[in-house]
């Protein structure tokens, strides 16, 4: 282990083995708990683009993912794969206008840690009108 993992240990009794009423059986199933990252930031968001940063892991880690949705879960989420030291991805193709989750943890082996989240909104999409349409220039008189 390193000095950036932590170990869940879960105890529990069992009814089935018979012991004298002051004993009871216990048994012990450890669980590794990696470290994960940390403050998750999203910048530059634009109408189908938003940047996402984070603090990547100090122990390490076979691969980082990050997963975005829509808030409400409508349409699923979206998973990467990502290979550290890479602590940054610049996620595309998102829908103007609207409210999105993002998640970043940590995984080695078969163990993956907490994730860290946040939310963020995307523009509106820009108008596509003709010249002073949409864009509130003058009046007719």
């Amino acid at each position: 282990m390193c000095p950036q993992e932590r170990v869940h240990l879960t105890v529990s009794l069992s009814p089935s083995v018979k012991w004298d009423n002051n004993t009871h059986p216990l048994s012990a199933l450890p669980h590794l708990v990696i470290d994960g990252p940390t403050h998750i930031l999203v910048r530059d968001v634009s109408d189908t683009v938003a940047f996402v940063e984070w603090t990547p892991p100090r122990a390490k880690v076979d691969f980082i993912l990050l997963k975005y949705g829509l808030v409400g879960g409508e349409g699923g989420k979206t998973t990467f794969r990502l290979q550290p030291p890479l602590s940054q991805y610049s996620v595309q193709a998102l829908r103007p206008g609207s409210r999105y989750e993002v998640w970043v943890s940590a995984v080695r082996g078969t163990n993956e840690s907490e994730a860290t989240a946040t939310q963020f909104t995307t523009g509106e999409a820009a108008s596509g009108g003709g010249p002073g349409e949409g864009r509130g220039r003058g009046a007719i008189l």
